[in-house]
């Protein structure tokens, strides 16, 4: 095993500009086991929590996780040491005396997806793997105006060189059912996008056909979107007839189409 932590260190390459990771990660094959993970920058804190040899429920808290390095998409591969926590018994008065950690091993936290991370935990000399993925159990309102832009990089067939191209483009995002509809407001190209959607954890994503006007027409892959109340982002690739384009969008939350501006 430590020739693969070895070999894992040079997979996951440092990559500036990390995805998200933050979520709720889970076995559906394997109910009550799950991990709770944040990160910010390079370090992070995970809540595992799983059953001992008895069978009955288990704790345990990683609070100081660091980044070790990133998969080609960004998402950081962290790692550190892991507690099992004790304290005061539900319902009763708290007692200072009864809290207390030990630590117990190590968690390895390794990204292959976006939608897919393998935990691999050695707690009380014994190690295990768990393949987990994000837990989805709603998708997030759309329906709104952004006031926003796009940050992309343009390939055209047969020149290697990419154009750098950043635009101001208020947009819209709708979603109706399974499919997501996204069109730029007061944008030159004025683009409108149409794809099936798919949720999972707190990111979305989306693939089908864009037109910008007669000529330029073709697909498009939206993902890592990320929504909270004040605005949206995630990435966008574009592929025309001879070119392609790819890079990031964001907004604020400008405009909800069903109350009207938003305070």
């Amino acid at each position: 095993m430590r020739l693969l932590r070895f070999l894992a260190l040079l997979v996951f390459a440092p990559l500036a500009g990390a995805a998200s990771v933050n979520d709720h990660w889970w076995n559906p094959d394997a109910p009550g086991y799950g991990v709770m993970l944040e990160h910010v920058g390079d370090g992070g804190y995970a809540l595992l929590y799983d059953y001992g040899a008895d069978g009955t429920p288990r704790w345990y808290v990683a609070p100081a996780l660091d980044r070790y390095g990133s998969t080609a998409s960004g998402q950081p591969a962290l790692r550190g040491d892991l507690y099992r926590v004790e304290g005061s018994p539900y319902g009763a008065p708290y007692d200072p005396a009864r809290r207390g950690q030990t630590r117990v091993g190590t968690i390895n936290l390794e990204p292959h997806e976006v939608d897919r991370m393998l935990v691999v935990t050695t707690i009380d000399g014994v190690e295990r793997s768990q393949s987990t993925r994000r837990l989805t159990w709603a998708a997030p309102e759309y329906g709104y105006r952004y006031l926003g832009g796009f940050s992309m990089r343009r390939v055209v067939e047969g020149n290697p060189i990419a154009v750098v191209q950043n635009y101001f483009a208020p947009f819209d995002i709708e979603r109706r059912g399974d499919t997501l509809l996204m069109q730029e407001v007061g944008s030159p190209r004025a683009c409108s996008y149409t794809g099936v959607y798919r949720q999972n954890g707190r990111l979305g994503s989306a693939v089908g056909t864009y037109r910008c006007d007669e000529t330029d027409v073709g697909t498009f892959t939206a993902s890592e979107i990320e929504t909270t109340g004040n605005g949206v982002s995630g990435r966008l690739e574009r592929r025309g007839t001879n070119y392609r384009e790819y890079g990031r969008f964001g907004g604020v939350t400008q405009y909800s189409h069903t109350t009207g501006p938003i305070d």
